[in-house]
């Protein structure tokens, strides 16, 4: 899972909010703009510094809406080939949010589900498909609830179910990971047990956790050195839904997503996260 995010010329975003994505993504970040009737992308940040410095010079020298992405890696290895955006032709460019991986596709190991979705599906397309509300209405259906934000050379986009997302400050995000996280402690031990979540469903976890919860702020290293610190993640990283049970909360992501993950014989606890500590706001 990852977000994507449009930024039109006038829209703003602070510093703050793109170093949530990033570390709530880390997988890699990109961003596309149009300077002189030309698409160009940067992408393959792994590192927020370098990618803020980049992307600041690039916002304050040209006048161009942007698009963003910030990576979880659900498909393919972690490295620059698999970060977002990217070209459907020269004059168009996209980003994914979300999972494209149907039962008849064989996506490879080494590469991600955009990519296999862009070169099996969006390159055998008339140029103009985004143009075709046709057209749009037959991706929306193979791809879920995947989110595509497309943009040409002169600075059209669209964006394809965009109602899944949400307008902050002139500012379109396809999910929520930009929020900064909060942080929770549970219990553990080191002995694999079996937790009951509720009266009918039980779930394995490879440490004892309980639903004590200590408070970050009054916890003192000897407690810190006895509890294992993970994120508190509501909603599920891919299809958004509500985060019910511990297991889903230890890797940010619900059983239903976890299985076809396993299904394409990818590990859903790659996507476990970090907490990092994050900066003081600064517009852009």
């Amino acid at each position: 899972m990852c977000i994507a995010i449009y930024i039109p010329k006038d829209g703003t975003i602070t510093k703050d909010v793109l170093k949530n994505c990033f570390e709530n993504n880390p997988d890699g970040a990109g961003f596309a703009y149009i300077e002189d009737s030309e698409i160009k992308i940067a992408k393959g940040f792994f590192n927020f510094k370098r990618f803020f410095k980049d992307f600041r010079k690039v916002r304050r020298n040209v006048s161009s809406p942007f698009l963003l992405h910030f990576r979880i890696a659900t498909h393919g290895y972690v490295n620059y080939w698999n970060c977002h955006p990217f070209l459907i032709n020269k004059n168009l460019a996209f980003c994914h949010n979300g999972v494209i991986a149907p039962e008849d596709v064989i996506i490879p190991k080494h590469l991600s589900d955009t990519i296999c979705f862009k070169d099996g599906i969006l390159r055998k397309l008339p140029k103009d498909f985004y143009k075709n509300e046709g057209i749009l209405n037959l991706i929306k259906e193979y791809i879920g609830w995947s989110k595509l934000v497309f943009m040409n050379n002169i600075g059209n986009v669209t964006i394809v179910h965009e109602d899944h997302g949400e307008w902050i400050d002139g500012v379109w995000y396809s999910n929520k990971s930009y929020e900064k996280r909060k942080k929770i402690t549970y219990f553990y031990d080191n002995k694999p047990t079996t937790i009951t979540q509720n009266s009918s469903i039980t779930t394995n976890v490879s440490t004892v956790i309980t639903k004590d919860i200590i408070d970050v702020n009054k916890t003192n290293t000897e407690t810190k050195k006895k509890h294992r610190w993970i994120q508190e993640q509501l909603y599920c990283e891919t299809c958004e839904t509500y985060l019910v049970f511990d297991d889903e909360l230890e890797i940010g992501i619900c059983r239903n997503c976890s299985r076809l993950l396993v299904e394409h014989g990818e590990n859903p606890e790659k996507l476990s996260e970090n907490i990092l500590d994050i900066e003081e706001m600064s517009d852009i």
